[in-house]
């Protein structure tokens, strides 16, 4: 059976726990919930969790600080030698079945991603960096994502040999003559690339393909367990450059702060906050998400 392995950071469990339980309502998978520096209290409750069905297990990475996403990642994909190896953030829920839409994809493509956040993002680069939010190349090409990912193992395994790395978010300066020759090739030269970029090329490269599928009953904020674990947290007043990229962030921050907010007044019964004012496209996702959680928290 797939199993999804869902990752928390501090502060974040309570919030988004109903969000993995949803998974598990509509589909026949296991999950694995994954501690990343979440306080003992959360541990408790990702353990609790896990004793309550076989169909959940639980991790808890040895870090006394957040590890990044990519470290993470290598080392869950380490932890088991199943067919396939998938994984989804912690802010995606469901209100349906999603999975056989996915193994389908599967039986002709090594890897399948899904799950663009709400804020939406220039399709290139605004800075010679390829992000997360970046699911495509210069020309248009699918490099993947790392908010919803299945991958088929034994095409990781292949690529891995020649790469001699996995999920690692790289910098160009420290790739080897070869890869930066087979990059340039493809028109991929970034200064840095974010977790699962370079996997996802030379996966390309290989000659296995990839697939993008969004899906009617999956729905992903983006940004949440960022917002609550660095900047609600710690008390931070975020500040953005004045700039494109900074309007990106600021948005992508003002739809995970109203978010935040929202899922507190449905746990502890208070008057609902302000839905944010961006972009037509945008709000009519915040909208549906809104109405979804209002369900899901009932």
């Amino acid at each position: 059976m797939l199993k999804f392995n869902i990752i928390y950071t501090t502060d974040t469990v309570k919030y988004l726990l109903p969000f993995a339980k949803s998974v598990l309502q509509h589909n026949s998978v296991n999950i694995r919930l994954i501690s990343n520096n979440c306080n003992q209290t959360e541990i408790e409750i990702l353990k609790k969790e896990a004793h309550k069905t076989d169909r959940i297990s639980f991790f808890k990475v040895e870090t006394n600080t957040v590890l990044p996403h990519h470290q993470v990642l290598n080392q869950l994909y380490k932890l088991d030698e199943d067919e396939y190896f998938a994984f989804m953030d912690s802010d995606i829920f469901c209100n349906g079945h999603f999975v056989t839409t996915f193994s389908n994809s599967l039986e002709t493509n090594s890897a399948v991603f899904s799950c663009k956040p709400i804020s939406i993002s220039p399709q290139t680069p605004e800075i010679n960096k390829i992000q997360g939010r970046h699911f495509h190349d210069k020309n248009n090409k699918l490099i993947g994502g790392s908010y919803f990912a299945i991958y088929k193992r034994n095409d990781i395994d292949t690529v891995h040999k020649k790469l001699g790395f996995l999920f690692d978010r790289k910098n160009w300066i420290d790739l080897n003559p070869e890869m930066q020759s087979k990059l340039k090739q493809g028109d991929m030269v970034y200064e840095k690339y974010d977790t699962a970029k370079l996997l996802n090329f030379f996966l390309r490269e290989n000659a296995f393909t990839l697939d993008y599928t969004e899906h009617q009953n999956l729905f992903h904020i983006g940004g949440l367990s960022w917002n609550k674990t660095f900047i609600q947290n710690k008390n931070i007043k975020p500040i953005f450059p004045d700039n494109n990229l900074g309007k990106v962030l600021k948005k992508r921050n003002d739809i995970a702060e109203y978010f935040s907010e929202y899922i507190d007044s449905c746990l502890e019964g208070r008057i609902h906050p302000e839905i944010p004012q961006v972009s037509e496209q945008e709000n009519a996702k915040i909208l549906k998400i809104t109405a979804e959680l209002n369900t899901l928290y009932q």
